[in-house]
């Protein structure tokens, strides 16, 4: 008797035929392990979902602390100067009202402990749904000191 008899033959199945519980699954995955921030917002501005990684960065441990709650009370920014953004002439919140795209690296967020980062900003609209904005977030402090250390390192 062959080795190959005791084998049972399993089904093999195209991983691009997944059903819609293992695309959630695998979406759900993937929000929860990478490093980015990312929260969905509806256009009124209110977050509907929110990742582990962006939930460290505006510093919350419970989810409930941000979800159904006005963004504009969750991303506070400051430029280059320490100057806080005001909601009405904060480039994020008006992306966000819009729906236009919109990214940058020019800001620091304040998040709700009081701690300051800079950040990578952008906001992206959904084409479908309600036309949910997409925010993801990245501390780039790592990434600033590396660029101050090149320019020294030049001069």
């Amino acid at each position: 008797m062959s080795i190959f008899s005791f084998a049972k033959k399993k089904e093999v199945r195209n991983p691009a035929e997944t059903s819609n519980g293992n695309t959630a699954e695998l979406a759900n995955l993937v929000l929860n392990s990478i490093e980015e921030g990312v929260i969905i917002v509806h256009p009124s501005g209110v977050v509907l979902l929110s990742n582990p990684a962006a939930m460290r960065m505006l510093g919350v441990n419970d989810t409930s602390a941000i979800l159904n709650v006005q963004i504009r009370s969750l991303l506070r920014l400051e430029n280059g100067e320490g100057m806080k953004l005001e909601d009405s002439v904060n480039p994020v919140l008006l992306a966000i009202n819009s729906g236009e795209k919109y990214s940058t690296r020019d800001f620091v967020l304040v998040n709700l402990i009081e701690q300051r980062k800079p950040v990578a900003i952008s906001v992206v609209s959904t084409n479908s749904g309600q036309n949910e904005r997409i925010i993801t977030l990245r501390d780039i402090s790592r990434e600033l000191e590396e660029e101050g250390e090149q320019t020294e390192f030049i001069s």
